[in-house]
């Protein structure tokens, strides 16, 4: 991951050493961002209560609270750096409302956040493992461990989490359909889509990719 830089003159967070015309001040390297970014997914996501974070309704939490967790494991964790993180994920995993924080999805753990309904896609795309393929076009998309299953409207996104799960695969599915067939998609950020189940019968092409090459088989 790329190092955080914050702008000495109007103060935003950016990825470069140079803002307004003007050298930025480093405050996190590629290394501490990967590692606090890892650490806010496993508290915020997965596994609030092994760290004593009470999780509202809705998956919020202070900011303070998870600093003061997350500055046991690493002492150099400020409400800056979790702010950092929110601002510049291209995911849009986390999300900062009046001092406090959660992840706005990906969730193992129940949360009940609200998210609008998608009306007006026609294609979406899920990155998986050619190992699950199988049992995918047999029985389809299960969300597994996480409260859903997740989309993208980006495939470059797709094939990004498909790598992380073996030999990759990307599946193109019929959200209209699905939409149109009363199965709710939800928009959670501006790439990511949600739902409960995929039948196989949405999906409506399975791309492959070699490790090396940009060109889909």
């Amino acid at each position: 991951m790329k190092d955080i830089y914050q702008c000495i003159v109007c103060g935003l967070f950016v990825e470069e050493n140079n803002h307004c015309s003007s050298p930025c001040r480093k405050i996190m390297s590629g290394r501490q961002r990967l590692l606090l970014s890892k650490f806010l997914s496993l508290i915020l996501r997965h596994k609030p209560k092994e760290f004593n974070i009470q999780l509202s309704s809705d998956g919020f939490v202070n900011i303070l609270n998870v600093v003061d967790v997350a500055s046991k494991y690493y002492r150099w964790v400020t409400p800056k750096h979790i702010e950092a993180i929110a601002f510049l994920d291209s995911r849009e995993r986390f999300e900062i409302i009046n001092g406090m924080v959660r992840a706005k999805y990906g969730h193992s753990i129940p949360v009940n956040i609200k998210y609008p309904e998608a009306l007006n896609v026609q294609v979406l795309y899920h990155g998986t493992s050619e190992e699950n393929l199988k049992n995918i076009l047999e029985e389809g998309v299960k969300p597994r461990q996480r409260l859903y299953v997740h989309l993208t409207s980006s495939i470059e996104d797709a094939w990004i989490n498909a790598r992380r799960k073996g030999k990759p695969v990307v599946l193109v599915i019929d959200a209209e359909g699905m939409i149109k067939n009363k199965f709710k998609i939800f928009k959670a950020s501006r790439n990511i889509y949600l739902t409960k189940f995929i039948p196989s019968i949405y999906i409506i092409k399975v791309l492959r990719i070699s490790s090396y090459s940009s060109i889909y088989v």
